[in-house]
């Protein structure tokens, strides 16, 4: 079927565009879904916190998955070796 020619050469599991629509649609608000494809990566523990809703990019920028799963960096990792002046003049380093 189309369907399946068009997710053989992903990486991940999807859902079938065969869903019941209900279902389609609860999972897309769950996850924020937008547009195909779209990967979101779950925390595979019994909390199923969501790790990241653009896994899809995440693959696109590392194919190998070297950084998988492919968490949102934290401030200190977006500013690594930054100055921060702070209200009162004083310089963080971080």
């Amino acid at each position: 079927s189309a369907c399946n020619e068009y997710i053989s050469d992903m990486p991940w599991m999807c859902t079938k565009f065969t869903l019941p629509k209900d279902l389609n649609n609860k999972l897309s608000k769950k996850y924020d879904t937008q547009g195909i494809p779209h990967l979101v990566v779950v925390n595979a523990t019994e909390d199923r916190k969501i790790i990241t809703t653009d896994g899809t990019e995440g693959v696109r920028e590392d194919p190998l998955a070297k950084n998988f799963p492919w968490k949102p960096k934290n401030f200190a990792e977006i500013w690594a070796e930054k100055t921060i002046l702070t209200k009162d003049g004083s310089h963080i380093r971080s």
